[in-house]
């Protein structure tokens, strides 16, 4: 009656807020006067109700309707808003939080795609990275209800953005150290991994950045919008670590060795994110080292060197006898791909 009384008793209102359709009416109300849902109920002098359970269901309804059909990848003023805390962390029913609705809406109509920037930010700022301990309070919050094939749909986006941050940072480094031999080498060393995204043999990835990397991106990103990564520390190389079916592959920034493993012991520090800021050395010859005791070592140390794609081709045959299938058009640009097939004919990679 009080908010009655204060609306200036508007029968209408109150006639369709309590309808049947009740709830809806207020939430395609918000869509259509494309104004906040919060400042339609301060509007209606609704406030003091906006935790009860009639409005919590009609606000779930006005961000449900919107984010089904949002064009698919595509940026949206409602994107920034479900990035609230007071939105996500909001009851949708008994069972779940509206969070765990929109996680379910973006990643499920994203599936079989390469998700958009915009939306997967959302859907960091809400459930974090999933690639960390199950006994992480976030993890159980937001991932352990989530189906399985949903979150495995993230991991393999995730492992892509691993990818674009750490050939980010390392261009970023060439740049700003007047690296002329890193800025040679950076096309190529993109065009690989990037390659290997594409051609879907990454099944995970775990990203070991130098303390100046990681402040770059703490520079240029939210930070809320940054997957989990580990710092090495010492130096000024970064690192990342490729998994895939049947290898292992830990790949640096500058002149490191790029190292291919058959098998990897689930005690070697890749697989412990307790371990969040390792030597350079653990992650390069520790690894070696460890593998050489427990069983055999890297099946390839692999020098960057840029002659005649010397360094690809060995990664190449290395991958192929692992299983692992790649060309070298895979793997090239457009450009060095046609010299490639020049110089050596493509017969023995068909």
């Amino acid at each position: 009656m009080e908010a009655k009384r204060l609306r200036g008793n508007d029968e209408q209102f109150d006639e369709n807020i309590l309808s049947t359709n009740g709830l809806k009416w207020l939430a395609e109300r918000a869509i259509q006067n494309n104004v906040d849902f919060d400042h339609l109920i301060a509007e209606m002098k609704l406030e003091r109700y906006a935790n009860g359970r009639y409005l919590t269901a009609a606000k779930g309804i006005y961000y449900i309707e919107q984010l089904n059909t949002i064009p698919l990848g595509q940026d949206h003023p409602l994107l920034e808003e479900v990035q609230k805390t007071v939105v996500f962390d909001s009851r949708y029913d008994s069972e779940s939080l509206l969070g765990h609705q929109i996680l379910r809406i973006l990643i499920g109509r994203s599936i079989g795609s390469h998700i958009s920037e915009p939306w997967m930010n959302v859907i960091l700022a809400i459930g974090g990275d999933p690639r960390v301990p199950s006994s992480n309070p976030r993890y159980i919050k937001w991932w352990k209800s989530l189906e399985p094939n949903l979150v495995q749909a993230v991991l393999g986006w995730l492992s892509k953005l691993d990818l674009k941050l750490f050939l980010e940072a390392l261009e970023d480094y060439s740049y700003s150290s007047a690296n002329y031999e890193l800025q040679r080498m950076y096309p190529s060393r993109k065009s690989f991994l990037e390659g290997m995204f594409d051609a879907g043999v990454i099944s995970n990835t775990r990203l070991y950045l130098s303390l100046d990397a990681a402040r770059y991106l703490k520079r240029n990103y939210d930070p809320k919008h940054l997957p989990n990564f580990s710092t090495v520390k010492d130096g000024d190389k970064s690192i990342i670590y490729v998994q895939m079916n049947g290898a292992h592959m830990v790949e640096g920034s500058h002149s490191c060795y790029l190292w291919l493993y058959r098998y990897l012991d689930p005690s070697v520090c890749v697989f412990n994110y307790n371990i969040d800021s390792p030597t350079y050395s653990q992650l390069t010859i520790g690894i070696n080292n460890q593998m050489s005791r427990l069983s055999s070592g890297a099946v390839a140390k692999i020098t960057h060197s840029p002659s005649g794609y010397a360094w690809q081709r060995k990664a190449l045959i290395a991958l192929r006898e692992l299983g692992v299938k790649l060309t070298p058009k895979d793997v090239l640009s457009n450009e060095d791909y046609i010299d490639f097939k020049q110089r050596y004919g493509v017969r023995e990679w068909s």
